[in-house]
């Protein structure tokens, strides 16, 4: 894999983060809303199709720990330049109306074969 951008954000009293990766003409946008739970149970991390080019994720979990919270693996998105895009997080938040610390990386995997009419597309 290639890594297409990283990096770290902060975002005031946890709100949701966006990116937009690509042209104007030929985006993705992904934004990332973070819950706190104190039963593990809850723990998940659910994936929502805004339209063909927007994703929204939302990560819950315990993340009161100075280890914080992270991907185990790479998070499968959609198509970006008729290849795989993946993301991987590290996340620190103490509290609900704490600031989140993300630490990011997106990943350019395989090409799609063969490929879709639009350069980048969420998947389904």
């Amino acid at each position: 894999m290639d890594v297409l951008a990283s990096g770290t954000v902060i975002s005031a009293k946890n709100k949701p983060i966006e990116f937009k990766l690509g042209p104007e003409n030929d985006y993705i946008k992904v934004i990332l809303n973070f819950e706190i739970t104190d039963d593990k149970d809850k723990q998940r991390i659910d994936g929502k199709v805004i339209d063909k080019r927007t994703l929204e994720v939302t990560f819950t979990a315990i993340v009161k720990s100075l280890s914080g919270v992270w991907t185990e693996e790479p998070l499968s998105l959609g198509l970006f330049n008729y290849r795989k895009l993946y993301l991987n997080i590290h996340v620190f938040i103490q509290g609900k109306d704490d600031p989140t610390l993300l630490h990011y990386t997106f990943y350019l995997g395989e090409q799609n074969t063969p490929p879709s009419s639009l350069g980048c597309e969420i998947s389904k």
